[in-house]
């Protein structure tokens, strides 16, 4: 049954993306086919809760799972099935959700959930594209107090899913200046010396934070005994 209606979407969808025209629906079919599918998925979902809640998470990595975002998170919420909740959010694109569940964890006392919390953080933000910069910026904070290194990397951070390279250097710099001075340097001679980025705004703040950090040194040598 779910079939009759996820296949034509998925044709519709593919045929839209390369331009064809073979299986296009018309604007009230397709809505027949996602209405139908929601129904569906989220039935479903609310039967799997009840017979055999491990085939949630395969339901909802489904590529065009369609349940109803607030009956899911409702659902899964009231049987504490957390890591499907998950699943929900990035499938969801919940970027905030899914990261403020993390930021709770990492306010718990146990250090494992502490720990775990931070690893989780860092990790997803490092998956972030560059249309979500103000949210990296909001939330990687919470990395950057307790591991510079491993805060820096969420900004220097490049594979083949990830465009670290293209966020606004601009603005990685000041929130950096202003918050975490320390992660500067790092970060300066990622995108100098890594990137080969050849604007002379960041090769004259590195030689600046050079200055500043060669002029601490000093001072606390003459202070010493």
């Amino acid at each position: 049954k779910r079939q009759e209606h996820s296949k034509p979407i998925n044709l519709h969808f593919l045929d839209y993306k390369e331009e064809r025209k073979e299986n296009i629906l018309s604007t009230n079919s397709l809505k027949r086919h996602e209405v139908a599918l929601e129904l569906i998925d989220t039935v479903l979902l609310k039967a799997y809760l009840m017979i055999n809640p491990k085939l949630i998470g395969p339901l909802l990595r489904l590529k065009n799972c369609c349940c109803i975002i607030s009956e899911a998170e409702k659902d899964l919420k009231k049987a504490g099935l957390f890591e499907e909740l998950l699943i929900l959010y990035e499938r969801k694109k919940m970027f905030r959700k899914y990261l403020e569940y993390f930021q709770r964890e990492v306010k718990k006392p146990e250090a494992s959930t502490h720990a775990h919390g931070i690893e989780k953080i860092a990790t997803f933000l490092m998956k972030l594209k560059s249309e979500q910069l103000s949210l990296i910026l909001e939330f990687s904070p919470i990395v950057l107090a307790e591991d510079i290194e491993l805060g820096v990397k969420i900004f220097t951070c490049i594979d083949s899913s990830v465009d670290a390279k293209n966020f606004d250097r601009d603005s990685v710099l000041q929130f950096l200046k202003r918050q975490f001075p320390a992660a500067v340097i790092p970060y300066l001679e990622h995108i100098i010396y890594e990137w080969e980025d050849k604007r002379p705004k960041f090769h004259e703040e590195l030689v600046l934070q050079y200055i500043t950090r060669i002029k601490s040194l000093l001072s606390q040598f003459v202070k010493l005994p």
